[in-house]
């Protein structure tokens, strides 16, 4: 089993749940904080990354007990945006640990802004949660390229993201024929 140092929106038990497709025990939430990094948003999303900041730490949570379905699960969820990358985090009271954080792919750009959980909760959580069972639905039926294509083509088109749930089937179908 591996473990994750989860800083953001997957902080959120609703939110990694979907991701899951199962309830989360709240007993795998250990409380930790990665050193030399800072929270900000990414340009132009609600999302978070991780900037490099040496004067800088991150409060988050290390995530163990994931079977290797889960990881898989959160590994195409993050992977657009994000890359996994090995750190170490204290976790409070029970030392240091080694884990897997999400930091910015290639294609991330951070931006000027801080990222905020409070306000991630308060703001954009619930459009979050449909995004993230929305783009779950692609898991297992295509690779995280063509889901991205088909994504941003649903967009592009000016689309709400809620219709796509029900589209997934034809448009993978018109992937797979193409």
């Amino acid at each position: 089993m591996s473990h994750f140092f989860f800083f953001g929106t997957l902080l959120d038990r609703d939110l990694l749940s979907c991701v899951l497709d199962r309830r989360v025990d709240d007993t795998r939430y250990l409380p930790a904080r990665l050193a030399g990094y800072r929270v900000v948003r990414l340009k132009d999303e609600v999302y978070p990354m991780l900037a490099v900041d040496p004067s800088a730490s991150v409060e988050g949570a290390v995530i163990d007990g994931l079977d290797d379905t889960d990881l898989a699960r959160i590994v195409f969820y993050e992977s657009v945006e994000y890359a996994p990358l090995k750190v170490t985090v204290e976790t409070h009271g029970g030392g240091p640990v080694e884990a897997n954080a999400f930091v910015g792919s290639a294609r991330a750009v951070p931006g000027a802004r801080p990222w905020s959980f409070g306000e991630w909760k308060r703001a954009e959580k619930a459009l979050a949660e449909i995004e993230a069972r929305v783009w779950m639905k692609f898991y297992g039926q295509c690779d995280v390229a063509t889901a991205d294509r088909i994504w941003d083509e649903w967009r592009d088109a000016g689309n709400a993201i809620s219709d796509l749930e029900r589209a997934i089937p034809d448009l993978l179908n018109c992937v797979s024929s193409r």
